[in-house]
């Protein structure tokens, strides 16, 4: 319920997820993802309109970093934005803030969840920063700029501390000790068989 609360607060950009291997983080958010497809939250907890959804997995062939997301992004967008945006990411002159604050801007209405599953390969467990300079870079401009309509859910074992203290009004880590409550967890089990 909380993760739900979050998406639809507009103060809120970034959720970082942050639990124990196998304690239900990628479940319970898929099954949020899954029903705000078909725009309906879970449970009965009423409707929630989102325009788009991107998935992406440091553990899949679909990896995390800053070029996949400038890109499934662009996918959301009509051709002809995703054109010029094409042009503003090859520019060698642009930074990695500039560009990531090009691709946001275009989002200016409804809402885009933005998902960074198995993050924990990419933080660096000595100093817990993002082992990816791009990537801090780009989630730094996310989290910096005035967008509303893009949201990321982060999931991890290991919590990325550096970028969490990036402005912490923005953005919020939920941490799964003991897994789901009941009746979520055997709601997550059921739909999976």
């Amino acid at each position: 319920i909380e993760i739900v609360k979050l998406l639809q607060d507009d103060a809120q950009r970034l959720i970082t997820i942050v639990g124990r291997g196998g304690v239900g983080k990628t479940a319970m958010v898929c099954r949020l993802l899954k029903g705000l497809e078909s725009g309906e939250l879970p449970d009965g907890l009423g409707a929630m309109k989102v325009e788009g959804i991107v998935y992406l997995s440091e553990s899949g062939s679909h990896r995390v970093n800053f070029a996949n997301i400038f890109y499934d992004l662009c996918k959301l967008l009509p051709a002809e934005s995703a054109n010029e945006l094409d042009a503003v990411y090859k520019n060698p002159q642009g930074s990695t803030e500039s560009k990531m604050r090009a691709v946001l801007e275009k989002f200016t209405g409804g809402r885009v969840a933005l998902l960074l599953d198995n993050f924990e390969p990419l933080v660096d467990t000595e100093t817990f920063a993002i082992r990816d300079a791009e990537l801090d870079e780009a989630l730094r401009a996310f989290l910096n700029g005035t967008h509303t309509a893009v949201n990321i859910v982060i999931t991890t074992r290991v919590a990325p501390k550096p970028l969490n203290l990036t402005q912490p009004g923005r953005q919020r880590v939920l941490t799964l000790d003991e897994g789901l409550e009941s009746p979520y967890a055997e709601n997550i089990l059921r739909e999976m068989d």
